[in-house]
């Protein structure tokens, strides 16, 4: 199934936004499996619920790695996704607005460090699991801040299929928003406040993913007539977005070796395919 991308964060449902206690202690029991103690990791959680916070209740899911059994085999895509949905809303019940931006980076973060191996079906699985829980919690926020860094995670999760360029749009949602007039239209609806450093690591992703595309494409031998108009796509798009991250550079004192390592893929790039490279940096700056 797809990563589903909104632009801009969907209301939570009344019934999300007043979950019954009942719910919040059924939501525990299906993730507690997953924790070395499941009887005390209940316990801490039922403490939480009772005492109303929410804080405390996902620092007990993080802590305690208690997401991972959601990419089990018992649970369907849909199924651990919308589990994962229901955890994200405790956050809009944090009072703290920096420990509530703390928690869904943490959140996040317990997603995607969740050890996934392999290359077979079950673990391509696992890993689209893990993308559609971090889409569900970037279509939740609408901090400019957190979406740029939940996309960029979600990149880096998604299988390379759902990033290729050259498709009809509504392929893939994903791939569609790395268009370029499609994320410049984005960012300025999320804010244009965005650090260039955050900028900079969304722009990266970007560039891996291409790198991934463009190596699926290279052993794909199924005679896909459409291949070359994908490896051509994928490399506009790489090469675009290695200037927009050399363009996050404003200071000297900021080049690094990706810096130096991104200037020379950029000249390579110039090289190859000087005509398309005039034409990209003519797009980015207007």
């Amino acid at each position: 199934m797809a990563t589903s991308l909104s632009q801009t964060p969907p209301h939570p449902s009344s019934t999300l936004v007043n979950i019954s206690d009942d719910a919040d202690l059924r939501l525990i029991r299906v993730l507690a499996p997953a924790t070395s103690s499941p009887s005390n990791f209940e316990a801490e959680c039922t403490t939480a619920i009772q005492g109303g916070d929410a804080a405390k209740l996902l620092r007990s899911v993080i802590s305690n790695g208690a997401v991972a059994g959601l990419l089990n085999d018992e649970f369907s895509f849909d199924e651990a996704v919308s589990a994962f949905s229901l955890l994200t809303v405790y956050l809009d019940r944090v009072d703290d607005a920096s420990v509530e931006k703390e928690l869904c980076a943490a959140l996040a973060e317990s997603v995607g460090k969740i050890e996934v191996t392999g290359d077979d079906e079950t673990a391509l699985v696992k890993r689209e699991k893990q993308s559609g829980m971090i889409a569900a919690l970037f279509n939740l926020r609408s901090d400019a801040v957190e979406k740029v860094r939940l996309l960029a995670q979600i990149i880096d999760l998604a299988d390379a299929t759902a990033l290729i360029q050259g498709q009809d749009r509504g392929v893939s949602p994903l791939a569609d928003m790395l268009d370029v007039a499609t994320l410049k239209a984005s960012l300025a609806l999320w804010g244009s406040d965005t650090p260039d450093e955050e900028l900079r690591g969304l722009y990266q992703a970007i560039v891996r993913g291409m790198d991934r595309v463009l190596a699926i494409l290279s052993k794909d031998t199924s005679g896909d007539k459409t291949k070359l108009k994908k490896v051509k796509a994928a490399n506009e798009c790489k090469q675009k977005y290695i200037l927009f991250i050399l363009a996050t550079y404003t200071e000297e004192s900021q080049l690094d070796s990706a810096a130096e390592k991104y200037a020379e893929e950029a000249s390579i790039g110039a090289i190859r395919d000087p005509v398309n490279l005039f034409s990209s940096q003519r797009k980015l700056t207007s």
